[in-house]
Parts: structure tokens; sequence; C-alpha cells
């Protein structure tokens, strides 16, 4: 192959990104046109904090799925993957939950307390350094599971 394979799963990486960028003036567009043409669709506003916290939300998405695409193969990846965003459009509501028994807990009023107390840019900054841990250590694993595998 003309490609070694870790060049292969950081390409996969980096068209995270890259497909972000093209799907958010493809949004603007249709946005633009739905309200141009009057159609009775409501078009949420996009902001620069909706596109980060999109771009974040897709980047824990694939860093989760990438490595199970790379171990597994799409076949098993593609079934894990509708699993993984219905897991995570419903376990938003378990997280709550579960975060609602913490708040008894002093060391997570602590961290809770710390975190709301911080700016929006920190925060964001946080959440993006999350992220970014996320996809490395995703990256990292992918590489292995890829070199690994036997075809």
């Amino acid at each position: 192959m003309p490609l070694r394979r870790h060049e292969i799963v950081l390409a996969k990486y980096l068209s995270i990104f890259v497909y972000s960028a093209i799907g958010i003036p493809i949004y603007l567009l249709v946005a633009a046109a739905t309200k141009v043409l009057g159609f009775s669709i409501h078009v949420y506003p996009i902001n620069f904090k909706a596109v980060i916290y999109g771009i974040l939300a897709v980047s824990f998405l694939n860093g989760i799925y990438l490595p199970l695409m790379f171990k597994f193969g799409h076949g098993f990846s593609g079934i894990m993957y509708i699993i993984l965003i219905f897991g995570f459009s419903y376990g938003i509501s378990y997280i709550i939950r579960l975060f609602e028994k913490l708040v008894n807990y002093d060391w997570f009023q602590n961290i809770v307390s710390f975190i709301m107390n911080q700016s929006d840019t920190v925060k964001m900054l946080f959440i993006i350094a999350l992220a970014l841990i996320v996809l490395t250590v995703s990256c990292l694993l992918s590489v292995k599971f890829y070199e690994n595998r036997e075809f």
C-alpha cells in the first residue's frame, strides 16, 4: 500500500474537522435558503459557541467510534455507531440523573462550583481540552488497533 496504516488513521481523524468545516457553510446556506424561500421549518441560528459545541460533540462521538471501526471493521462498527448515537442522545437524561445523585457529595459540589465560577471562555477551553484528550487517546488506540489488524 502506498500509505502507511498510521497515515490512514490520522487522515480519518483529520477528516472530522474537514467535514465539520464543510458542513457549517452548508448549514448556513440551507438556513438562509429556508428563510428566503419562506419555508415553515424552524432553523436554529448558529453562532461561534454552537459551532464549537457541535464540533466537540462530533469529536467525542468519533473518539469513541473510530477505535471500534479500526479494531472490528466497518460492518460491526456501523451498528455500534447507530447504538452510540442513540445512546448519546438518550443517555444525556441518565447522566443528568447521575449528576443529581452526585450533588449530595461535597467533593462533587466543590468541582461544580469551581467550574460554574469560571468564565464562559474558560469553560469552553476546558471542554476543548477534554475533547482533545479524548481524540488523542482515541487516535493512539486506533493506530495500535489498525497496525495489529490482519486482512
